[in-house]
């Protein structure tokens, strides 16, 4: 200021007085705006050493007045390199791009072009090419330790944690995170996300959704445009889509602009699939009457092409806003500030109602169409007919063309670097190739525009086309989550086939050398004619076709029996490896590709379907995503009524505030609402659904441990507070400076508690250090209330009787106060040390139970095992013992019937006899019968007795 007051004083010109106060006033913004950079300019390094710990500006913002340049890219190419490793200690960033003449450059390779420059000039000193040297040796060392060390990752992770909630999201510093490790990503996205009972509200998504005028400036381009040969950290990288913050940013560009090109080129490229292949069909034919079918198909497809084209017009954000409120209220009255209720809801039945105008309108169109067209097809219709087919065809193939220049154009950097990028991609060098070969040789040559190429090939062309661009439709299955995920599949399917064929190769080859060395002089063999023949023949073999009539029993072989036993070995040796082995190895190898791209297979189809929504995005204009992101973009000073009132606001901390109402203009235009729309819980995952209740629970934990330790440390201040404004009542002389310096001590402690709260909510690891922190910027405000305190006057009366009323000294109190809040802060940083040390120990402890309950229950198992053998080998011993009884006992019954059949023919004999005795006895005993009877009955013997 001392230049503008020696102004005031003097004769001096008004216009040059005025022009000198204005190149001052610029110079001190400067000054005050980017000091790092001024002091380097200035070659205060020492200063500036001192400036980097207090200055609050930060190391890697640009200053546009030197060539948009950070600290570190001016030191580094002034070869200042003590000031580059002061800097490179506190984090610069290495990552940043220059751009110069047109090119882009980071600091490495602005040092080595320096370098390179100042070899053939002379005037350069040696010194400050030493200076350049080590400079570059340093930023490579750099770069390396923070490619590869967990420390700096660490580092990274406490400075992003110590940002602020409300403050604007970085997407240089998000970039930056995610280079280093793609996890530190989640930080940036969880402050955009509030967790609420039922729903999910977002806040700042328009600014990682990227609403500037370059689509390389959002968070979805930087995270596609990760790079790294480390498989783990790309797929870290890929899962950082899965965030919940992430998946809305791809839901609303969907919305916004993708959904309607992805149906803009879908239909097209139906247009260009039917027209070639009807295109194709219809070559050198003269009669095209006799394909009514055909040509039905093409003038349906083309109808429907054109009809679709015009309805998905309506998609778009503002025709959508205005069909979603006719829905509603039945008025189409546009009010970009009116807040419709259940909007999303709105847009979804809008949606099906472009879908059915759609339809209806491609039936009502082609029909009537249908109706006067095939009539006139006739046998002079053939010239028309092809140009309508081939004129379509390749004005539709000159859109797709026009969009992947748009495509290559969007990327950035040189002509040959952003070739490099297109072509390094398989999909868009065939694509490169098929368009062009349509547009210059086949389409010229049906319109008979150009006749070099043989109509033969150009048949032959284009079914090779046909096939190709049918394949190539694949690409729009990556939108489809149910199938997305097939691609990134397919190519490693593809790298597995590519492996077995060089394998399969040598054997084919050489089976084929030797199958045409044995039969190509042979006339009788069929089949081994030609080396073509031969290898037709034994490639077919590998799908199990075998020319097993050459062997037969009437073979011409059976004649020379070397030739048949050595080719029945040859072909037996075939079928072995080739069916056998080598199919089975293909199988294997493919059978576990797919099993390992199952596991990724929802991240990588996640990753393809945000691929593809970046590159429509490309093929935007500036002006054209500008009018995506905005709903409205009125001319200036016309500024909309707002329908909100401060009433009706909700009461939302002021970080969740979304910018669709409040800072919209500062962006020139009225957001889509769609930015402000709520997430329902149950439309989640499982997955995104554990992890958002995780993240609430995680900053819930935190904020409850900063509540409670700054509600008992008010309590403990308040104590104090208390205990003087009673001792008041005592005395004619209160305390009142006292209570001035604890009233002035007890905001400032409110303060630092409040900063605590806007800032991120540390990991489980950093708590400590963080709460440690915190109790230092608390000590730090006690300490100078107790310095406040100290120089207060000394009143021995006042001190006296604070003693008798309370029997302690109001200085003790005041260092029981600190001590009690010390204690407080130890105990919470004990009790998480503890849980931290827990869960280590909880680990192993845990695994240590997990083995004992294993080995233990594998114990029990094999007891069990034991006890049950020993009962099945006691079971089997007493089945053994009872068959072995059962037939002791068989044999028994045997022998018994056999005794007891011989009884029984003895019993028969017997009776027999008994009979043929008794009738002896009484044939004998008739005659005397009567010259015994008186002897009978004097000696009373019964006849039957004798």
């Amino acid at each position: 200021m001392s230049t503008l007051r020696h102004l005031r004083h003097g004769p001096k010109n008004a216009a040059m007085a005025a022009e000198i106060k204005q190149v001052v006033e610029i110079e001190e913004k400067r000054r005050k705006d980017f000091p790092l950079h001024c002091m380097l300019q200035f070659r205060q390094h020492d200063a500036f050493k001192d400036a980097v710990q207090a200055s609050h500006v930060s190391l890697n913002r640009p200053n546009l007045g030197i060539q948009n340049k950070t600290a570190l890219a001016i030191a580094a190419t002034t070869g200042h390199h003590e000031v580059v490793e002061v800097l490179l200690e506190h984090l610069a960033d290495t990552d940043m791009v220059y751009y110069m003449d047109g090119v882009e450059y980071t600091v490495d390779e602005l040092v080595k072009r320096n370098l390179h420059q100042s070899a053939t000039l002379s005037t350069v000193p040696s010194s400050l090419r030493n200076n350049w040297r080590t400079c570059l040796d340093l930023l490579k060392k750099e770069m390396t330790y923070r490619a590869n060390s967990t420390v700096y990752v660490e580092k990274l992770r406490s400075k992003f944690q110590a940002l602020t909630e409300d403050e604007p999201f970085d997407e240089v510093l998000f970039r930056r995170a995610i280079k280093a490790e793609p996890s530190l990503g989640r930080l940036f996205l969880t402050d955009c996300l509030r967790v609420e009972r039922h729903e999910l509200s977002f806040s700042k998504l328009e600014l990682i959704y990227g609403i500037g005028d370059d689509v390389q400036t959002s968070a979805l381009h930087a995270l596609l445009h990760l790079e790294s040969d480390n498989a783990d950290y790309m797929f870290r990288a890929k899962q950082l889509l899965e965030h919940v913050v992430f998946r809305r940013i791809l839901a609303l560009k969907w919305e916004f602009f993708a959904q309607r090109l992805f149906v803009e080129q879908i239909m097209s490229y139906v247009v260009v699939l039917i027209s070639m292949s009807i295109s194709v069909t219809l070559h050198s034919q003269s009669d095209v009457s006799m394909f009514p079918t055909e040509i039905g198909i093409f003038t349906i497809t083309l109808v429907f092409a054109v009809v679709g084209f015009g309805a998905v017009q309506l998609l778009r954000p503002k025709p959508l806003w205005l069909l979603a409120r006719f829905l509603h209220d039945g008025k189409l009255k546009f009010e970009p500030m009116l807040t419709i209720p259940n909007l999303s809801a709105l847009k979804v039945r809008a949606k099906w109602c472009i879908v059915l105008l759609g339809v209806v309108g491609t039936l009502v169109v082609s029909i009537p169409l249908l109706l006067v067209v095939l009539p006139m097809i006739d046998d002079n219709s053939e010239g028309v007919v092809g140009w309508v087919v081939n004129g379509t065809l390749w004005l539709a193939v000159c859109y797709f063309v026009e969009l992947e220049w748009r495509e290559f154009q969007g990327d950035n950097g040189t002509f040959w670097a952003k070739a490099s990028k297109y072509f390094k991609s398989n999909f868009n060098c065939a694509q490169v190739v098929a368009y062009m070969l349509v547009l210059l040789v086949y389409v010229p040559h049906e319109l008979k525009l150009m006749a070099v190429v043989d109509d033969k090939l150009v048949l032959c062309l284009g079914c090779l086309l046909t096939l190709g661009l049918w394949i190539l439709s694949l690409q729009y299955v990556a939108v489809f989550r149910t199938g997305g995920y097939l691609l990134p599949m397919m190519s490693g399917i593809l790298q597995d086939v590519w492996n077995f064929a060089t394998f399969f190769a040598v054997f084919q080859l050489g089976l084929t050398c030797v199958f045409y060395q044995l039969f190509h002089n042979n006339r009788d063999v069929s089949g081994y004619e030609s080396f073509f023949h031969a290898f037709c023949t034994t490639f077919f073999v590998l799908f199990g076709q075998f020319k097993m009539e050459t062997w037969d029993s009437d073979s011409v072989l059976m004649a020379d029996p070397i030739i048949f036993a050595f080719s029945i070995v040859l072909v037996l040796f075939h079928a072995c490896v080739v069916t056998v082995i080598l199919m089975n190895v293909l199988l294997a190898t493919v059978n576990k590709t797919v099993d390992r791209g199952l596991v990724t297979s929802k991240v990588e189809a996640l990753w393809s379907y945000a691929e593809c929504i970046l590159r429509l995005e490309v093929t935007l204009d500036p002006d054209q995503q500008k009018m995506m992101a905005f709903i409205d973009i009125p001319p200036l000073g016309e500024l909309p009524t707002s329908y909100d009132t401060k009433e009706a606001t909700p009461l939302v901390p002021s970080s969740m505030m979304t910018s669709v109402r409040s800072n919209s203009w500062q962006y020139g235009g009225v957001l889509n609402p769609a930015f402000s729309e709520k997430v329902s819980k149950a439309a989640l995952g499982a997955e995104t659904l554990q992890a958002t209740k995780d993240v609430e629970e995680h900053v819930k934990i935190w904020d409850e441990c900063v509540n409670d330790l700054e509600t008992s440390t008010l309590d403990e201040l308040e104590t104090v507070m208390g205990l003087l404004q009673r001792t008041s009542h005592f005395t004619t002389s209160p305390y009142h400076q006292e209570l001035t310096c604890m009233s002035d001590a007890i905001p400032k402690v409110m303060h630092v508690f409040m900063d605590a709260k806007k800032k991120r909510a540390p990991t489980a690891q950093t708590k400590t250090n963080r709460i440690q922190q915190l109790h230092k910027k608390v000590h730090r405000e006690l300490m100078f209330l107790k310095t406040q305190l100290s120089k207060l006057p000394h009143r021995p009366t006042a001190t006296m009787f604070y003693q008798v009323v309370h029997g302690v000294r109001f200085n003790e109190s005041l260092a029981n106060c600190i001590a009690a809040i010390q204690r407080h802060f130890d105990d919470v940083v004990d009790k998480l040390s503890m849980a931290q040390e827990q869960n280590v120990s909880d680990l192993s402890l845990q695994l240590e139970e997990s083995n004992q309950q294993t080995t233990t229950q594998l114990e029990s198992h094999s007891s069990a095992l034991r006890e049950v053998d020993v009962k099945v080998q006691a079971i089997l011993q007493i089945d053994q013992a009872m068959r072995d009884q059962q037939g002791e006992t068989q044999a028994q019954l045997l022998l018994l019937q056999q005794h007891v059949a011989q009884q029984q023919q003895l019993l028969e004999s017997m009776a027999e006899a008994m009979a043929s005795l008794s009738s002896t006895v009484r044939s004998l005993q008739r005659p005397r019968y009567s010259r015994s009877a008186a002897s009978r009955r004097r000696l009373h013997v019964p006849v039957t007795n004798v």
